[in-house]
């Protein structure tokens, strides 16, 4: 074979390769046209065959510049000009359609034989998921980033309510000046707090357009109130220039506030907050460190110690020359300088060697600032890019912590509030158990509460929720499951509206009495030392009693203190008896915080059932000073009334006696004329009418003291109505009578009662006084007899209602006003009622009712 056709069989084996393989193979001359692009290289950009040959690629699989302002035009210049300063390089191009895509490019010069570069080769592969991948955990990262500045400023703010829980105003003061620190523009923010007339701001405060507020309640009235400003105007998000996640900050801050103010007791779980603040940044999958001015670290996360080989104790005070070779120290150096010189967050992608292995880490390093403004160290964020796929997983755990963490704040938040909102203590028992076994809750399988009995030297079984078997277990989680309820529709469902079987458990727990004699005994620490256990294999454990174990019917389950005011309460037990799932020690930490809200809430149910029963004593003693005052008003006004009127029937029925005697004398006489006769006849009618209210007048100031007989209330009725025929005839009224016969002879005085109806129908005649209908009826009413006298008349004004039981009290040209009042007192004599109401379309209902068992005023 000669030398061409062997040149050009290899040409031919290198065109097949060159076709064939999955990346992108392009050829441009120094000026940047296109000589030649592969088959793959085609399809990926998407352009026509031979639409790209001799075309440049700049305007072509190069834009300009790119999504985010770099300018790509330059940087191919560059390329062009020192092809070997670019060995590989990564930037954005375009494709057909003019998607943006991100490809590594492998670059090498082909040179003549001068060493004028004539061609440039270029090798690429996509990189635009590992792109998006890095741009979704630059988002994740900046996010966690200012969540850890809120916990961290919710957590300053536990220490300062700690600190200063005996001076109020040291605290706020304090406080309002770790606030903007947790704001995304924290060097532009400032902070103001009013409460109750006290301003406390910080040194740089002013009132802006750019705020937020949120009140400082006190069972749910406004006390005071937190705003947070920003200096300048900043971007746009949920609200104006604040994130969503900061009006939740500022709400959360001055909740706390106020349950600061509340109740000093929060102080012990603030305390449990800053555990989990801490938690949280040490489990983050970030390496965080926090350096001076000086470079010098001050503080790191676990995971970043863990990677230098030492623990987080151990690196304050240390440099990067501690850790790595001179070059590389003095390159992070020079890294911290500039940016704590600029006051600009960096986002930098290095190389990072762990255990003596070559590792590239994408680090973000952000200046610290304090709360004048004054640059105060740098903190670092790195994690390590080596592998796309290491990172995808890394991303999935980060983002499943985060959720997993917000849901359990958030499910604690929820049931906090829930417990904190309720009085009953029954109630507040019951949703302690629904919290710790819903699935929307802590997820336990069953939940025992055992209390210290009166002399606290035993715990006793009170309450359980749970299954006892699988069949039910899985039966009723189908049923809840199927519900999908909220922890707050659970919690309001109430007892007899869950399916669960709670009466064999309740039957176990109530067998359950361990004494608190035995120091070594698990209990006992429990309760004597506030001590939380995850027990597993309890019957290797000679803290633990074996019948107590067979009682319960498994030997893993978690125990933790009922404590409120530094005083245990009891002991919730919880176990996964059912599903056998193991209970980690993070399961135990989220029961303790649990517990302690729980703790708390039945210490505010026993303070709040003492002043129940305070409130309850005053208001007694309160009516019954209320009701001795009345009947001593009404005794000294009776008192009073009697005597004049004593007085008076005495001064007048003498002279009135003997005036009726004569003029009934003359009236007998048949000799007197007729004109006599009329007058003494009007003489003798007044008569009797004052002697009528002069006997109203004598019984209303002697005591009413009725004697009771049975007698049938329908007799009297229809004779009284019968002797008043003649008047109704008269008023043109007529008469309706609905007596129910099913009303039985029952005890009350015969003649007072008559007089009342008496009075009572003849008042309602008077009414009619153009005529209408009388309508009297009786009826048995939950063993009482009612009887209503019912008019058609003009009625009772509004304003009359109320004083028409009064004495000497009358809307009618005649009459004592004494009829009702009378009535009323003989009434209530026999232990009943008088009501009057208004009868549609006209007229007035009197209603009175009688015990069918007598029952006389006290």
């Amino acid at each position: 074979m000669s030398r061409t056709a062997g040149d050009a069989t290899g040409r031919e084996d290198w065109e097949r390769l060159v076709q064939a393989v999955n990346s992108i193979i392009l050829r441009i001359d120094a000026e940047g046209h296109i000589l030649f692009v592969n088959e793959f290289g085609l399809r990926f950009f998407g352009f026509p065959d031979g639409e790209l040959e001799g075309k440049n690629v700049l305007g072509t699989i190069v834009p300009l510049t790119d999504t985010a302002g770099e300018d790509l035009a330059g940087l191919i210049k560059d390329i062009l000009q020192a092809p070997d300063n670019y060995v590989t390089n990564e930037n954005e191009n375009r494709r057909y359609n003019d998607d943006r895509v991100w490809i590594a490019w492998t670059n090498r010069a082909i040179r003549d034989q001068s060493g004028t570069v004539k061609e440039i080769l270029c090798v690429g592969n996509d990189i635009t998921d590992r792109k998006q991948a890095e741009r979704d955990f630059k988002t994740q990262t900046e996010r966690l980033r200012e969540r850890v500045k809120e916990l961290d400023c919710l957590y300053s703010i536990s220490k300062v309510l700690d600190q200063y829980k005996q001076s109020l105003a040291a605290a706020l003061e304090e406080i309002v000046k770790l606030v903007p620190r947790a704001w995304q523009f924290a060097e532009s923010a400032c902070a103001r707090i009013v409460m109750e007339g006290q301003t406390f701001t910080t040194d740089n405060f002013k009132d802006t357009p750019w705020k937020q507020e949120s009140p400082i309640c006190i069972h749910g009235s406004e006390i005071g109130s937190l705003a947070v400003c920003y200096l300048s105007e900043q971007p746009l998000y949920d609200e104006g220039p604040f994130l969503k996640e900061e009006r939740n900050l500022i709400n959360e801050i001055t909740a706390q506030l106020g349950r600061a103010l509340e109740r000093a007791s929060t102080i012990e779980a603030l305390r449990a907050s800053e555990t989990k603040h801490k938690t949280l940044i040490d489990n983050v999958p970030q390496k965080i460190f926090f350096k001076n001015v000086t470079s010098t670290y001050v503080s790191c996360n676990d995971n970043y110690a863990r990677d230098l080989g030492i623990r987080s104790e151990e690196i304050a005070g240390k440099t990067d020359f501690d850790f790595y070779d001179a070059d590389l120290a003095e390159k992070y150096r020079a890294d911290d300088r500039r940016i704590m010189e600029s006051g600009v967050m960096e986002e930098l992608e290095e190389r990072y060697v762990v255990n003596g292995r070559e590792r590239y880490v994408n680090t973000v390093k952000t200046p610290v600032k304090d709360g004048s403004g004054a640059v105060v160290g740098v903190l670092g964020t790195f994690w390590d890019i080596s592998e796309r796929k290491e990172m995808e997983r890394e991303k999935e755990r980060i983002d499943g912590q985060l959720k997993r963490t917000i849901a359990n704040l958030s499910i604690k938040n929820e049931i906090s509030e829930i417990l904190l909102s309720t009085r009953s203590l029954d109630d507040i028992l019951h949703m302690i158990l629904i919290g710790a076994t819903a699935y929307q809750g802590l997820g336990f399988n069953r939940a025992f509460l055992l209390l210290l009995d009166d002399t606290e030297s035993a715990l006793e079984g009170k309450f359980a929720t749970g299954p006892l078997d699988a069949k039910t277990a899985y039966q009723t989680w189908g049923e809840l499951a199927r519900r999908n309820h909220t922890i707050t529709e659970l919690f309001n469902l109430g007892d007899e509206k869950i399916p669960k079987e709670d009466e064999p458990i309740n039957r176990l727990v109530s067998q359950m009495n361990i004494p608190l004699n035995n120091p070594k005994s698990m209990f006992y620490k429990v309760v004597q030392e506030q001590r939380s256990f995850n027990v597993v294999d309890g019957f290797s454990n000679p803290a633990l009693e074996t019948d107590f174990l067979y009682l319960l019917g498994t030997d893993c389950f978690a125990l933790v203190p009922l404590v409120s005011r530094g005083q245990v309460q009891g002991v919730l037990l919880a176990d996964n008896f059912i599903n056998q799932k193991e209970i980690t020690d993070t399961d135990v930490r989220l029961l303790r915080d649990f517990a302690n809200h729980a703790s708390l809430a039945i210490e505010n149910a026993h303070l709040y059932a003492r002043l129940q029963e305070k409130v309850d004593e005053l208001s007694s003693a309160y009516n019954e000073l209320k009701v001795n005052r009345d009947k001593l008003l009404r005794y000294e006004r009776l008192s009073a009334v009697g005597e004049m009127a004593a007085q008076i029937v005495h001064d007048i029925r003498n002279p009135m006696t003997a005036i009726g005697g004569f003029a009934r004398r003359l009236l007998k006489k048949g000799d007197d004329v007729e004109s006599n006769k009329t007058y003494l006849e009007i003489i003798i009618r007044e008569i009797d009418r004052l002697e009528r209210i002069l006997g109203n007048l004598l019984t209303f100031t002697r005591p009413v003291t009725p004697t009771f007989e049975a007698a049938d209330i329908n007799s009297i009725l229809s004779s009284i109505c019968e002797f008043l025929g003649l008047e109704m005839l008269q008023q043109s009224v007529e008469l309706e009578e609905r007596l129910d016969p099913d009303v039985p002879r029952f005890p009350f005085d015969e003649d007072q009662i008559r007089r009342v109806l008496s009075n009572l129908i003849r008042n309602a005649i008077e009414a009619m006084e153009t005529g209408g209908t009388l309508t009297v009826s009786t009826a048995l009413i939950d063993e009482k007899v009612q009887i209503d006298v019912a008019d058609t008349g003009p009625g009772i004004a509004e304003h009359e209602k109320e004083r028409v039981f009064e004495p000497f009290y009358t809307s009618k040209t005649t009459g004592s006003g004494l009829g009702l009042s009378l009535a009323d007192q003989i009434v209530k004599a026999h232990g009943g009622a008088l009501k009057i109401y208004d009868r549609q379309p006209l007229g007035a209902i009197v209603s009175l009712l009688l015990p069918l068992e007598p029952k006389e005023e006290d």
